[in-house]
This record gives structure tokens, sequence and C-alpha cells, in this order.
């Protein structure tokens, strides 16, 4: 396998399916998240816990709790809007726009999160500005954000081993090591997302990645 994905996050993509990776033509932001929205609140309805940590991650009111706590606090359908809005970056559902979702820059990021360097080359090479080209969800992460492993959507919360070749394919290409996206409730550039996020520390490749971005970073 090309990517590293703790078990959470397989459970997380294997539950909601294609509704993660498929674009359909015209889909907007809304649109997609009150899917998600939708299928988070079929699986609490059916106790299905592996949607356990985008609640305890996401929902201001629920950080930090267990299954059973989520459950005796009379955890609702809106706080499943809620949950879903906080992780692409919204406040709350009532702030995402109904506008049309950027497919190919979706795209790209699945791309290169499954570690396919030669074909996001070309989808780069096609349109340039996806270097830093910025998400038009609310987070307003790039390229470079999701190389991060951290603050971002918690299913793209991968890591594909050849991470420090990709970072160094957009970094030499001109993406902007000082970008920041708003997360957390302030704006963080990838490499202080990356510092402090277990998945790259877990899949083996921290050190590398850090020395490889000081590297290239220090010789720009």
């Amino acid at each position: 396998m090309d990517v590293y994905a703790h078990n959470v996050i397989l459970g997380i993509r294997d539950y909601y399916g294609d509704l993660l990776f498929n674009y359909p033509k015209d889909l907007t932001i809304l649109e997609r998240l009150s899917r998600l929205s939708n299928r988070l609140w079929e699986a609490f309805t059916q106790d299905n816990d592996c949607i356990l940590n985008e609640i305890n991650n996401y929902h201001p009111a629920f950080i930090g709790q267990s299954w059973n706590e989520i459950r005796d606090n009379e955890f609702s359908r809106s706080d499943a809007e809620i949950t879903i809005a906080r992780q692409y970056g919204y406040a709350s559902f009532a702030e995402i726009p109904d506008i049309k979702i950027d497919a190919l820059f979706e795209r790209s990021v699945d791309v290169m999160l499954s570690g396919r360097l030669d074909e996001l080359k070309h989808l780069i090479e096609d349109d340039p500005k996806l270097i830093n080209q910025k998400s038009n969800y609310g987070h307003g992460a790039s390229l470079i954000h999701y190389l991060g492993n951290n603050g971002v959507e918690l299913y793209r919360q991968v890591v594909p081993y050849q991470l420090a070749d990709i970072l160094e394919y957009l970094l030499n290409r001109g993406a902007d090591p000082n970008s920041t996206m708003n997360v957390y409730g302030g704006e963080f550039t990838m490499i202080a997302l990356f510092s402090s996020s277990i998945h790259p520390k877990e899949a083996g490749i921290d050190k590398e990645v850090m020395e490889r971005y000081a590297r290239i970073v220090q010789q720009s």
C-alpha cells in the first residue's frame, strides 16, 4: 500500500464510501455537505461509532467525549450538521455556501494523497494555478496544507509514503511554504500542522519530511 492510514480513518472512508470521492457535475458545497451530514446522522441512529472521531474532534460541545457520553447528551440531527460544517471550516451549517465545488482542485487533492505523484504533475502542468490555489471550503486549505495531515477533513488525514517527494515537487513548483489555512481558531502553515500531527510519526516519515522541507526552504 502506498499510503498510511490509521484504522479510524479507514473506518470513516469505508462508511462514507463514494460520497467522499465522487463529484457529480454541478454539485455544490451545500449539497455535498448535506449528504455527508445525513450519512453521519444515519450512523448515529444506527449506533455506529465509526463517526465518533468526527464528532469529538469537530463539534465544540462534544470535544473529547466518548460514544456513550455523546449518546447520553442527546446528539441531534442539527449536531450532525454542525459536525460536518466545522470539519470543512464553517462555524455553522448556515454558513455553508450554495456554490459549485471546484471538482478539479478536489480531485487533485485526492490524487496527491493517494501518492500518485506522476498524475499530480500532469494535473498541475495542465493547470499551474493549482499550485497555490485554495480550497473553496471554509478552511481555505491549499494542496500543500493537505500534506500536513492535520486540521483538514478527517478522511483526508492520510500519509502517502512519497510525501517528502510530493512536498519537494510542490515547493520547487512555487508552492508558498508560508501560506496559511484557517483551522483551530487561527491560521497555520503546512509545517506547523505537520509538526503536531501523529500520522506522519506513525507512518515513520516525519523526520525525513522535516529534513527535506528545511533543506528546500533554506535554499530558496
